[in-house]
């Protein structure tokens, strides 16, 4: 398949993405029966603590999620937004979503005033991608400062590629 930039988009998720969202959910090792999944991330919506984002394709077609809530960084009083999870549904991996996902959250970040987007992650083998991104490593988390210039400049790049 082709993939077309410009007909991606990103929105806060509604009650009507839940059908979509238990395979994408199963990328981030979410557990349990597609209901169970359903009901975890209707709680998590119709929280205000926690966002949940979709990346959506060609205007409806749900392709990746994004769960993130505004936190202080460990211990500290250094606000700012803290990723619980990026997925992909895995037909539309490899064209760029995740990155495109992670500069929207730094966008998000930066609009809000926060110092830091950082999440904890076991998985070693997302280490260059990360690091790609722009995040610096500590242990199991990773960091991404703001406003170092080199953080907004691709920030700023990753969103023009998704055009918004």
């Amino acid at each position: 398949m082709d993939f077309d930039y410009s007909k991606l988009d990103y929105r806060k998720a509604r009650l009507g993405d839940l059908k979509a969202l238990p395979a994408i959910a199963r990328e981030l090792k979410i557990s349990g029966t597609d209901r169970q999944i359903q009901k975890r991330l209707r709680r998590m919506i119709l929280r205000p603590t926690y966002k949940i984002y979709v990346l959506t394709y060609d205007e409806d077609e749900v392709i990746a999620l994004a769960m993130f809530r505004e936190s202080h960084y460990i211990a500290s009083d250094i606000p700012g937004i803290q990723v619980l999870g990026v997925a992909v549904s895995p037909e539309h991996q490899g064209h760029g979503a995740a990155s495109s996902f992670m500069g929207l959250l730094a966008q998000e970040a930066v609009k809000r005033e926060y110092s830091q987007l950082w999440f904890w992650t076991q998985v070693d083998t997302l280490v260059e991608f990360y690091e790609g991104l722009g995040f610096e490593r500590s242990g199991h988390r990773f960091v991404m400062a703001f406003p170092k210039p080199e953080n907004l400049s691709l920030r700023r790049r990753l969103v023009r590629r998704l055009g918004v």
